[in-house]
């Protein structure tokens, strides 16, 4: 799961706010704020960072959550969805091994998913979207100097499958290699095209990809 934390970092430009724990709720209050779209839907988004596990950094931001009128309305392992009135929050924990990343992301109005299962959003017209894939998530950072967008999709074919398509495929897009590891996640691509960077990580049941420019 560091892999995770690695994309997460290059999203958001490695602005990190004070180390949050559970006696330490201003690590919730002052912290740097992006200006971002969030599924097709504008917002902001907040980055801290835990010394905690998964689980357990999971359980102290519901309970900082609750305490400021939100409630959970979903939870898919890695993200865990809120809401409080119109206001909608999305927290993306990202695991590594020294504790857990936090994107918060928060949003208001509806997010209707397409015929075809996508979230709103968009792919990518320089990299190619993964094969027989639905997009379960789009964040795109339009504040800074850096522009990235990040999207997760769902897959279910295998990553080693994944891994040589797009080994064979990118340099067609115009990009060239830059790296390749196997890690125990799956597997992480790097590749660079003139001002522009690509991260494309390749795990058991999703492609996420990242892309950033100066």
């Amino acid at each position: 799961m560091a892999r995770y934390l690695f994309l997460i970092l290059i999203l958001t430009g490695n602005i990190f706010s004070k180390v949050y724990e559970e006696t330490d709720r201003t690590a919730l209050i002052n912290t740097t704020t992006l200006e971002l779209r969030v599924n097709g839907v504008a917002g902001s988004g907040q980055v801290y960072f835990s010394k905690f596990d998964l689980n357990t950094a999971k359980s102290a931001f519901g309970s900082f959550m609750r305490g400021r009128g939100f409630s959970e309305t979903g939870d898919s392992g890695s993200i865990v969805s809120y809401k409080n009135g119109e206001r909608k929050t999305k927290a993306i924990f990202s695991p590594g091994e020294k504790g857990t990343a936090i994107i918060v992301l928060e949003t208001k109005g509806e997010e209707k998913k397409t015929e075809g299962g996508d979230v709103p959003g968009a792919d990518f017209a320089d990299i190619p979207r993964p094969k027989n894939s639905k997009r379960e998530f789009c964040l795109e950072r339009l504040s800074g100097k850096e522009k990235s967008i990040t999207v997760i999709y769902d897959i279910n074919e295998s990553t080693s499958s994944f891994t040589n398509y797009y080994k064979n495929l990118m340099e067609n897009y115009g990009w060239a290699p830059m790296l390749a590891e196997k890690v125990t996640e799956g597997t992480l691509l790097v590749f660079e095209s003139h001002n522009k960077w690509c991260n494309i990580f390749i795990g058991n049941d999703k492609v996420i990809m990242s892309r950033y420019s100066k």
